[in-house]
């Protein structure tokens, strides 16, 4: 039961957040204005003053249709709808009471104004500003011109219409200044949470890509070490050599390894090991290079450095071998 009249009594949710802001905002003047209309009509009643009665009753009606319109995922109606009747009700009742050119009066066009800036934002203050000076004006001529007679013995005059009208239009200027600089404030929040969030993204792609790097650079040197052990054990050179360039292939699952020794006589490399049937062919042709060719096995020799050539395609320096077609990356390490 608690918990259906919290759903009953909670706006609805919206993806953009001023959206959510005004939903909330509307949500809390509509269930005021619900009670204070019910609380209002009821004291009309108790106390025989049927000049409140039917309006609020109106207000009432009004303020359960913004209700059920505003369930709909619909603001923009109710955001229209209550000040604008509010308005209505508020000249209604400053006809009916007489008291026209009040502080009373000015206050509750300021209210109306207020309302319209929470619901609409700027548009809505200037709107309703203007509207607020319309109906004091017209009120104001209506009384000036005798087609409407207050309960006070003075007329207001044309001074007393300015005024009035002055303290609207100051507070319409004020509300619209407010209202604009909130919504810089606004902005400039949202411009920060967005690059907050930019940087965390940044950040966690960051930390899942050092982990990866973490991950693998472990499992390399767990593999190096197992290779390591495990031909250690070996005495004999070819055997060795052969044990080492197959297990570094399936270890890291490489398309081809092997290994070259330098010939200090002929000053070339000699093929001691090669993995597969690509590597036994080699080793039947006595395959060799020399060290003053300008393949990427020389440059490590001669330089004493890894040579990488990440794109077989792009690299002049890449020999293609016919046996091994399937190359697309090549590197070559000095041991």
């Amino acid at each position: 039961m608690i918990e259906r009249i919290k759903n009953l009594l909670k706006p609805p949710t919206f993806v953009d957040e001023t959206d959510n802001r005004v939903a909330q905002t509307l949500n809390v003047i509509l269930w005021l204005m619900l009670l204070g209309s019910v609380a209002t009509v009821a004291a009309g009643i108790y106390f025989a003053d049927n000049n409140v009665i039917t309006p609020f009753v109106i207000l009432g009606i009004i303020t359960i249709i913004s209700l059920f319109i505003m369930r709909q995922n619909n603001l923009t109606i109710p955001s229209i709808l209550l000040p604008t009747f509010f308005l209505i009700i508020i000249s209604f009742i400053i006809l009916s009471s007489g008291d026209v050119f009040r502080d009373s009066a000015s206050h509750a066009y300021v209210m109306i104004i207020v309302l319209a800036g929470l619901l609409l934002g700027r548009r809505g203050v200037v709107f309703y500003t203007a509207l607020s000076v319309v109906a004091m004006s017209t009120i104001g001529y209506l009384e000036i011109s005798g087609v409407y007679s207050s309960n006070f013995d003075k007329p207001p005059s044309g001074y007393d219409i300015f005024i009035t009208n002055l303290i609207i239009v100051f507070s319409g200027l004020f509300l619209y200044v407010l209202v604009n600089n909130l919504n810089k404030i606004i902005q400039v929040v949202r411009e920060r949470e967005a690059e907050v969030a930019i940087s965390n993204q940044a950040l966690e792609k960051l930390s899942a890509s050092l982990e990866e790097r973490i991950k693998a650079r472990t499992t390399d040197l767990a593999l190096a070490a197992e290779i390591g052990q495990n031909v250690a054990q070996l005495q004999n050179l070819e055997t060795l050599l052969a044990t080492a360039v197959d297990l570094i292939q399936v270890r890291f699952n490489l398309y081809y390894v092997q290994i070259y020794l330098l010939e200090e006589d002929s000053n070339e490399l000699v093929l001691h090991a090669g993995t597969g049937e690509v590597g036994r062919e080699l080793l039947s042709r006595h395959h060799r290079l020399s060290l003053e060719g300008t393949s990427i096995n020389g440059k490590a020799v001669l330089t004493k450095q890894a040579q990488l050539v990440p794109d077989t395609v792009a690299s002049p320096d890449f020999k293609a071998n016919d046996l091994l077609p399937r190359t697309r990356s090549e590197m070559s390490v000095p041991l």
